[in-house]
């Protein structure tokens, strides 16, 4: 460790920062004034430290985690640089009045309604990204930059605390392994999932919900294979739990919800030896859950709605012309019997899982902000190898070679999502796959070490015939259903009206 202290290589990866330092600056520079340029550089750079620190506080801390780190954070701060740049001076707009859309246009004018009352306040269902907003807006002024640098400071944090739940959760079953290697891997699957880092680094709610999530699944990993607590492992346990449950309440209510069922799950697992505690996770998750429902006059009976369906959920989703041809496979969904929409499952989770389809855009828009969300290559493989850890490892193979009851808690998360949604959101389920992540990862490191390397092939193979033949019927259905129709309604189908 006194290398990353004080040695060379610790005075090898400042001349890193300093370089990367440098290109921001340049690239700022290059586009905005030099006031607005100053508020880039400083969002981004206060962005990296705060994930740096924690990166540097881990035990299992390298030279190779930290120079992933600072190229991810200067790889995404670029990204959010020519977002940023997209919405203000591409247009002819600024940096204190972006031209935003959909969702993140929402969410910024219910914070600027509530700063100075310059604009409508729009009608949210959620209202603590916004909140967030405001709060740093009182300090910092109105700027697009500092909901971005927020985004991005999350995301970052998410990358390293998906390693450090890959160290806690893997470390057992590969003891020839150092714990640094497993954190490293993990880390440097995370910022190839293009749609979650393309949304991450928008003015909507997928970046805290993954860091939240990620947070709960560090501390309910804390019960599996564990089988005694110190007491300061203990609070710190609750610690992390809390924080995530308390991150997802503020952006996204609802999905505390998903931290009870988790703690339930591990109480169910941990029998006689941990299900007090776990029990008490999960009525701390649910004491959360109802407390920000009611602060945030998110009403039960809208969220009985969201499980039951209805007109209401059928406005909300699957109304885009691209996604007419699922509604007319799936037909009146929500307003079907709980017990069809159960037996549809296999059908949502599939559309879930491979959507958004990269062709429901023209090909002559090839700018960097609309091929980002297109990159879904490193979630067809983390997902084929997730389906091949369910379908093979966990259910024929006998506990201790798999990963227990925690695995199972982000697959019910992804189908409980396809059932309210009918599949048609694959957005909420980004902030799971940093989750997925680490289960993928399990399954590499057994093949690595021998294990089920012929069931595995024979899997691979499979699988892959599988998805590209489904890929190409999907196309094919997309582009006949897009040719069916007059010119206006294909233009708006592909985004240009």
């Amino acid at each position: 460790m006194s290398h990353l202290r004080g040695g060379p290589k610790a005075w090898t990866l400042v001349v890193g920062e300093v370089v990367a330092l440098a290109v921001m600056v340049i690239v700022t520079t290059s586009i905005f004034t030099a006031a607005d340029a100053a508020r880039l550089v400083a969002g981004m750079v206060v962005a990296y430290l705060v994930p740096r620190f924690i990166l540097a506080r881990s035990r299992w801390l390298t030279a190779a985690a930290q120079w992933l780190l600072l190229a991810v954070a200067l790889a995404l701060s670029c990204y959010a640089i020519v977002s940023i740049e997209q919405w203000t001076v591409a247009v002819g707009h600024t940096l204190e009045m972006p031209l935003l859309h959909n969702d993140d246009n929402g969410y910024y004018s219910w914070a600027l309604a509530h700063y100075d009352g310059r604009c409508p306040v729009p009608k949210i269902p959620f209202k603590g990204l916004p909140l967030f907003m405001l709060a740093m807006w009182k300090v910092l002024g109105v700027s697009v930059v500092w909901p971005i640098a927020l985004n991005l400071m999350f995301t970052l944090i998410t990358i390293v605390m998906t390693g450090k739940l890959a160290v806690r959760l893997l470390s057992r079953h590969f003891t020839t392994l150092r714990p640094s290697t497993i954190a490293t891997l993990a880390m440097l699957v995370v910022p190839f999932f293009g749609f979650f880092i393309s949304q991450d680094l928008r003015i909507q709610k997928e970046a805290g919900c993954g860091l939240g999530l990620v947070l709960v699944g560090y501390a309910l990993a804390g019960f599996n294979g564990v089988t005694t607590h110190s007491k300061r492992q203990w609070w710190l346990m609750v610690a992390t739990f809390v924080t995530g449950c308390l991150i997802l309440a503020m952006v996204r209510t609802n999905f505390v919800y998903f931290a009870v069922i988790g703690a339930a799950m591990m109480a169910v697992a941990c029998k006689c030896m941990h299900w007090k505690k776990s029990s008490l996770l999960a009525l701390t998750a649910l004491a959360i859950a109802v407390g920000f429902s009611l602060l945030f006059s998110y009403s039960f009976g809208q969220q009985y709605r969201t499980v039951d369906g209805g007109d209401a959920m059928a406005r909300a989703f699957k109304i885009g012309i691209v996604q007419q041809p699922y509604v007319a496979l799936v037909g009146d969904y929500f307003h079907y019997p709980e017990w069809k929409r159960l037996l549809l499952l296999p059908v949502t989770a599939a559309v879930q899982y491979i959507i958004p389809f990269p062709w429901i855009y023209d090909g002559a828009d090839c700018s960097l902000l609309s091929v980002m969300p297109r990159l879904r290559l490193m979630w067809y493989a983390v997902g084929g190898l997730c389906m091949f850890y369910y379908l093979y490892v966990a259910i024929v193979h006998h506990r201790g070679s798999n990963m227990g009851m925690w695995a199972w808690w982000p697959a019910a998360i992804f189908l409980i999502i396809a059932f309210i949604t009918g599949g048609a959101v694959s957005r909420y389920i980004l902030p799971l796959q940093p989750l997925f992540a680490v289960i993928a990862l399990f399954v590499v490191l057994q093949v690595r070490s021998g294990n089920y390397r012929r069931s595995f092939v024979a899997w691979l193979i499979v699988y892959t015939f599988v998805m590209i033949a489904l890929l190409i019927v999907c196309y094919h259905i997309q582009v006949s259903y897009l040719d069916s129709l007059n010119e206006y309604y294909r233009l708006k189908a592909l985004k240009h009206i």
